[in-house]
């Protein structure tokens, strides 16, 4: 009885290793980018949490032709329904933290509720932004300009080190480009946290 059962568990195992790939292959994704989005949608599939569709892990170089890229933005409440279906974070809590003004992020709090310092505040916001841009409008990247934006009106751009501080070394974040053509990308491993960041906000203070 307990072969049986290591057989079945193993054929579980087999199958389901066999499905990621499948759904790697059929989303599109570089071949030499492959391996490094199997192995980081397995870690998401061993630790329990939301499993992303394939294309998220790689949110694409220029030439890409990843389906997800193709398709139309909608309306500011069919990309924040896309946002809640794949982050699992509640319409309430979006609403709270930011909103949508003709697919322009705009922000709900107090600069201070985003981070104890402008460089923390201008991280967060990037990172919402960049989030947004991602599962809401299926972009690959937000150019640094919007976020740029943003930080202006919230009074958290620092003219001097926005480039060189603020927007450098996020976690689960790349920054891209050169000039004018800067932009921020986000990875898988930055959109798993996207959940924990709002709550961050919310709770902040």
């Amino acid at each position: 009885m307990k072969d049986y059962e290591e057989k079945s568990a193993d054929y579980d195992l087999a199958e389901e290793l066999k499905g990621i790939w499948q759904a790697i292959v059929k989303s599109g994704i570089p071949e030499e980018v492959r391996r490094d989005a199997f192995c980081e949608l397995l870690k998401v599939n061993l630790s329990g949490n939301q499993v992303l569709a394939p294309h998220r892990f790689y949110s694409a170089t220029e030439n890409s032709t990843v389906e997800a890229e193709e398709s139309a933005n909608g309306s500011d409440e069919d990309i924040l329904a896309r946002i809640e279906r794949e982050t699992g974070v509640t319409r309430d809590v979006i609403d709270k933290v930011f909103y949508l003004d003709d697919g322009v992020v705009r922000f709900t709090k107090h600069v201070t509720k985003y981070g104890a310092t402008t460089a923390e505040q201008a991280r967060t916001i990037a990172q919402i932004i960049a989030v947004v841009y991602s599962l809401g409008m299926n972009k690959q990247a937000v150019p640094l300009d919007t976020i740029r934006e943003a930080c202006e009106l919230m009074h958290c751009y620092d003219v001097k080190n926005f480039v060189s501080n603020q927007m450098t070394k996020i976690d689960g974040f790349i920054l891209k480009g050169e000039g004018k053509n800067r932009r921020l990308e986000a990875r898988l491993t930055g959109i798993r946290t996207f959940p924990a960041l709002m709550e961050k906000v919310i709770t902040n203070g």
